[in-house]
């Protein structure tokens, strides 16, 4: 398991853990496991699985070990989007086998949330920007400037650069139509 996640292959992590959880005796693995699956779950935004793997971990085994509820917090705070919080939650110091997991979440967190700035800001506040993407105003700023995006020194606010978006051409309805009948009578020869 330690080389998947040192590869990156996520995917192959959590489908491994899955299967040792499901041949554990009696249904009940390692906490070890049980956190590796829950930071993978949180890293591919599956939150439901997430919230599901919480509900079926025994009790005892979340009171005995701190990186399980630690990982919970973050996923309910990635439920309610409360970005601040969220990398208040990440920048803790994670167990060796969970340290390359958590460095992905918070680098995909990151990304996330600048993309969702792009989207929903005309502009924003600095200090704003940079609750929200967990950095320093002087960290959001140039990362501001290095996306393009027109910062303005002496208010404090940034202006995201919309992406040209094209809008999809719509087919003509005649050639639509003459494509369906082109299936239809396909189909009934």
């Amino acid at each position: 398991m330690e080389d998947l996640v040192r590869a990156g292959d996520f995917d192959q992590v959590a489908a491994y853990c899955e299967q040792l959880e499901l041949e554990a005796p009696s249904g009940v693995t390692s906490p070890e496991v049980y956190g590796t699956l829950l930071a993978v779950y949180l890293l591919q935004n599956d939150i439901n699985n997430a919230r599901f793997l919480w509900k079926r971990i025994p009790e005892k085994l979340k009171k005995s070990n701190g990186e399980i509820p630690l990982l919970w917090s973050v996923g309910q705070k990635l439920w309610r989007r409360d970005f601040p919080a969220i990398h208040a939650a990440l920048n803790q110091t994670w167990p060796q086998h969970i340290q390359p997991i958590v460095a992905a979440l918070k680098d995909q967190v990151h990304k996330r949330v600048f993309g969702l700035i792009v989207h929903a800001y005309d502009s924003i506040g600095v200090q704003d920007m940079a609750a929200m993407l967990g950095v320093t105003p002087e960290q959001a700023a140039a990362e501001a400037t290095s996306a393009g995006w027109q910062v303005n020194a002496s208010n404090g606010v940034v202006s995201p650069k919309k992406e040209d978006r094209r809008p999809t051409t719509m087919t003509p309805s005649h050639e639509q139509l003459s494509k369906m009948t082109e299936y239809v009578s396909f189909l009934e020869n």
